[in-house]
């Protein structure tokens, strides 16, 4: 042992334990690394390269003997849970959010930078795709919706991090709860998305909202404002890169057409909506 001990100190500059430590430090980087790539990749509906992603953390993770047992793990862990909800997965990425790592009943509000936050973060972005999900015919219960969304509150109407404030507001103008909103509290909300989405320049969110304006306000109205209103929502979402919400606002699109009676119209903007909802739901 001592000799091993010796011989790499000398190839690494100090003792075996600065050797352990500097191998392990690698090893986190090269996770975090291939996980910030995947979430990358997730944000344009590219399942095949987050699974590779995903691929390769498992192997580093195994080659450096790594526990994440911290914040690294927990988003290794969220990254995993957004594969599995981007592929149709529900009961898998569930299963994820809801792990006690992200358990916002239990966490109070960590000073901004501290080590905490990492994970109090994640935990905001675990609850928010959990209300997501659940809007899904499978798992509708506005009693719950209400529920997170109370829960949800302080950690997102004051947060430092305006996008969160902006994807808290897109949650309160969509999703049902057990008290149906007023026709203007969800415009409200809706305002209050479009001007955070703006103000960041976030057009995943630009997307989501002119999304939801047009399928709130528009989606049985015919004429030129209902048009006008679903080319923003696809606008925005070509320009997301996002293949899933770009199916949705095609689709969208297609509708209004329709209702104008241009079929044709209608026609080329569906087949584009059903090829891109083919490629977002591309696993490999």
């Amino acid at each position: 042992m001592l000799v091993a001990e010796r011989v790499i100190g000398r190839e690494s500059g100090g003792s075996l334990a600065t050797y352990v430590a500097k191998r392990k430090w690698r090893g986190q980087i090269k996770c975090l690394l291939h996980a910030s790539i995947g979430l990358t990749k997730a944000q344009t509906s590219d399942w095949v390269e987050v699974g590779n992603c995903l691929d390769e953390v498992d192997t580093v993770v195994r080659q450096h003997e790594l526990s994440l047992e911290d914040s690294l793990g927990s988003f290794i862990l969220y990254l995993r849970a957004i594969y599995y909800q981007g592929t149709g997965h529900l009961e898998e990425a569930l299963q994820i959010y809801q792990n006690p790592r992200f358990d916002l009943s239990t966490n109070g509000i960590p000073h901004s930078g501290s080590a905490k936050r990492i994970e109090h973060d994640l935990s905001i972005l675990s609850a928010l795709n959990t209300l997501w999900i659940l809007q899904h015919p499978t798992y509708k219960d506005t009693d719950r919706n209400t529920t997170l969304l109370g829960l949800l509150a302080p950690h997102c109407e004051n947060h430092t991090d305006p996008d969160f404030r902006t994807a808290y507001r897109i949650l309160q103008a969509s999703v049902p709860t057990n008290i149906p909103m007023q026709i203007h509290i969800t415009k409200n909300f809706l305002s209050a998305a479009l001007n955070g989405s703006q103000a960041t320049s976030n057009v995943h969110f630009l997307c989501l909202t002119f999304t939801i304006m047009c399928d709130c306000f528009f989606a049985t109205n015919v004429g030129e404002q209902a048009e006008k209103s679903a080319l923003a929502a696809q606008m925005q979402a070509k320009k997301s890169g996002s293949k899933l919400w770009g199916s949705v606002t095609d689709g969208l699109l297609a509708k209004c057409y329709e209702g104008q009676g241009k079929m044709r119209e209608a026609e080329g903007a569906l087949q584009e909506g059903v090829r891109l909802a083919e490629e977002a739901m591309r696993t490999g």
